[in-house]
């Protein structure tokens, strides 16, 4: 075998091949664009739970101002007589009622709605139904109880309709089925103070009150 033909065979005789130039060029691309695009749903990401959790505050302070204005109570705790919605507590779809209550302290409807959610959100207060809310609702959220449960993110799974219990037979978690926050979510206390927690935190918090089961009416 003369030196021609070796460089033949050199040049052309094997057939594994490896990456071109272009092939390399086009694996680089593609792997940049991949780190870019989750780059750029970073700044999303934490907009919308920054977003949520001012959402919660601000509630908070309209459920104080409510307060203020109603000898010391929310909502649920007032006669629909007297601008609350206490008649509604024995009825599980009525969110949309305790929450439309806030009217007069809330100067937009898209308070109610996390920027996380896939659900539209309501374009005035009158018009606020279950579906345009992302929060629950509490029922024995108290001015006089600090630490009372007001609000959170709707994604609450329990093995009951509308009640969260604080009996260990209750497997309270946050649904990342539901979206909004994975599974994890917010939770605003009647002194107005706003907490982000996974599904650990989350039993935590109930199994560390006293007294019966924690009402919240889903939206």
């Amino acid at each position: 075998m003369n030196s021609n033909t070796l460089a033949r065979l050199g040049r052309g005789g094997s057939h594994c091949h490896g990456f071109s130039r272009v092939d390399l060029a086009c694996v680089l691309t593609a792997i940049l664009v991949v780190i870019i695009l989750g780059l750029l749903a970073l700044p999303r990401t934490r907009e919308s739970q920054a977003s949520c959790s001012n959402n919660l505050r601000a509630l908070g302070i309209a459920f104080a101002s409510f307060a203020e204005d109603n000898a010391n109570a929310f909502p649920h705790m007032l006669s629909t007589n007297d601008g609350g919605s206490l008649e509604y507590t024995e009825i599980p779809t009525a969110n949309s009622v305790h929450f439309g209550r806030l009217d007069q302290y809330l100067t937009t409807a898209m308070v109610l709605n996390c920027p996380a959610d896939s659900r539209d959100p309501a374009p005035r207060m009158s018009a606020l139904e279950n579906r345009n809310i992302s929060y629950f609702y509490g029922l024995d959220g108290d001015p006089n109880d600090p630490r009372s449960l007001l609000a959170g993110d709707r994604n609450i799974s329990t093995n009951s309709e509308w009640v969260v219990s604080i009996d260990q037979s209750q497997e309270v978690a946050w649904a990342a089925a539901l979206g909004l926050h994975g599974r994890r979510g917010y939770l605003l206390f009647s002194d107005g103070s706003v907490t982000n927690v996974d599904t650990l935190g989350l039993r935590q918090y109930l199994r560390g009150r006293l007294g019966p089961d924690i009402r919240v009416v889903l939206p």
